[in-house]
């Protein structure tokens, strides 16, 4: 456990560069395929992985975060989820919560498999937050969560962070 009472494994980009594919997909909320580097937007993101949006940790987490939106827009990032429910539920879930981030989608779970959130048959990823960089590069992640405990203020550093590097991006490619 960490300081903060939750257990987080930080994983630098080497580590997850073994299993993060050069063109990993998500569907928006409206069910558009769009590739990981074009969340990042040339801004850093926190992608909270939620085991579902009927994880009630899970949406916890991100209605504390969405209350502290001029907290990370000072940081230079942004926040997003990551389900592994279609992409109605997805957009659903926004509404029902009245979150003003977005939720993507990932139901067949080929990104959290290809990222280390999930293993084939596995019907629930691992929670967590997988960070990236300006370019949309995956650079490091929290793997799981303890309901009842922030992550918050490890999101915000880490988004500040990835805001300070100077990153040259290749255009995306959708």
């Amino acid at each position: 456990m960490g300081p903060s009472g939750w257990l987080a494994v930080i994983l630098s980009w080497a580590a997850v560069a073994q299993t993060a594919p050069t063109k990993v997909t998500v569907s928006t909320p409206e069910g558009v395929e769009l590739p990981l580097s074009g969340i990042a937007a040339g801004k850093p993101v926190a992608i909270i992985v939620m085991k579902g949006t009927w994880c009630a940790a899970c949406v916890a987490q991100l209605q504390s975060l969405d209350r502290k939106a001029e907290a990370i827009q000072q940081t230079g990032g942004m926040v997003a989820g990551l389900t592994p429910e279609i992409p109605a539920k997805a957009k659903a879930a926004t509404s029902q919560h009245s979150l003003s981030l977005t939720i993507y989608a990932d139901p067949a779970q080929t990104a959290l498999i290809q990222l280390g959130f999930s293993q084939p048959g596995q019907a629930i990823p691992m929670p967590g937050v997988l960070f990236l960089d300006k370019c949309g590069e995956p650079r490091s992640q929290l793997l799981g969560r303890q309901p009842g405990a922030s992550q918050d203020q490890v999101i915000l550093e880490t988004l500040r962070t990835l805001s300070t590097e100077i990153s040259e991006c290749a255009p995306i490619q959708t």
